[in-house]
């Protein structure tokens, strides 16, 4: 059985292996390849939409190729990743192993849970937004709340 993996997205990139080491990943490009296809877990993706979206500026036979060499070098990286990476000629789709965790899943998770218990993660979910408050007061600069909007 591969080694878990515990993945960090939000904020500063970390992945760590179930004993709690760092792997490093110093490629910013398997990074982002690494989170796009985390946030696309279960999905096929064209390899042609991967190379476009992460070298656009490229032409399409390079980015292929850019392609192609941040896969080696993430399989080189991440251990267990032959197992969780489903790979054709045309496409690429990630399956997380058991155990595995992201924490983007879990924020999701747990703004689900605050949903349908009537609260968000920050406290209770207001009844209706009044149509005179924005971002900032106009009248004072100050946040909504300084300036006596969005309190119930």
């Amino acid at each position: 059985m591969p080694v878990e993996l515990h993945i960090r997205l939000l904020g500063a990139f970390e992945l760590r292996a179930s004993d709690g080491r760092p792997l490093v990943v110093d490629s910013a490009r398997v990074r982002s390849l690494l989170a796009y296809l985390l946030l696309h877990a279960d999905a096929p993706i064209s390899r042609e939409r991967l190379a476009s979206t992460l070298w656009p500026e490229s032409t399409d036979p390079q980015a292929r190729t850019n392609l192609r060499h941040v896969l080696h070098t993430l399989r080189r990286v991440v251990p267990g990743v032959d197992h969780r990476l489903r790979s054709t000629p045309s496409s690429l789709r990630w399956h997380s192993e058991p155990g595995d965790t992201l924490d983007v899943t879990e924020f999701e998770r747990l703004a689900r849970r605050a949903g349908r218990a009537g609260s968000t993660p920050c406290g209770p979910r207001p009844t209706a937004i009044p149509q005179t408050c924005s971002t900032t007061s106009t009248t004072s600069g100050r946040p909504p709340t300084e300036a006596g909007c969005g309190t119930s």
